[in-house]
């Protein structure tokens, strides 16, 4: 989970972060090679660097609460940043409807350690 270049971009460079996107419930790195890029284009393909979940499932993700959250990315010691700066909890939210029915909390710990709450 660490990034040892913050700026890497051009090969032998992999990107330590997620992007969560709420317009099509996907999550992974929209270019794994370049980390200024932080949206999925219309023609990204699911893969190895994330994953798009199907509209039929109802999923939603927040970090802190907050809708639509963006970029959790960690530093050269493994901390997190962006919007998981300090720790935080990222909430996979399952609703039918408007009714929530599951819901699954992800813990990230200030120092870097990633847990189920």
């Amino acid at each position: 989970m660490q990034q040892t270049n913050p700026n890497a971009t051009g090969s032998g460079y992999y990107c330590h972060q997620i992007v969560f996107d709420n317009v099509k419930s996907r999550y992974g790195v929209p270019n794994r090679l370049d980390c200024s890029i932080t949206t999925f284009s219309n023609s990204w393909q699911a893969d190895a660097t994330g994953f798009e979940v199907d509209n039929k499932y109802g999923v939603i993700f927040q970090i802190n609460g907050v809708a639509n959250p963006g970029i959790v990315a960690f530093d050269s010691m493994g901390r997190p940043l962006n919007n998981c700066l300090g720790g935080c909890i990222i909430d996979v939210i399952r609703k039918e409807g408007s009714n929530i029915t599951e819901t699954l909390q992800i813990q990230i710990e200030f120092e870097g350690y990633v847990h189920a709450i």
